[in-house]
């Protein structure tokens, strides 16, 4: 039996430096890793290299704005 890695990759518009991270993960020895990108809402290409390379692609957001002008505004 083989241990699975999984390899998750966060990105918000890195289209430049997508492929060539993505590939370095895909010569990676091991051989039942998977990768999954999770991108946040990206406006460039970001959404097209990571649906041709990784195994899976989340995309979500802008949460993160959310949950910090929600922390701000609270009394506590």
């Amino acid at each position: 039996m083989s241990d699975r890695v999984s390899v998750v990759v966060t990105t918000k518009d890195v289209e430049r430096t997508l492929e060539a991270c993505l590939r370095s993960i895909a010569a990676q020895t091991h051989p039942a890793a998977e990768v999954i990108v999770v991108d946040n809402a990206s406006t460039d290409g970001t959404a097209s290299i990571a649906t041709e390379l990784a195994d899976r692609l989340l995309v979500a957001g802008p949460e993160r704005r959310d949950r910090k002008s929600t922390r701000l505004n609270s009394s506590h």
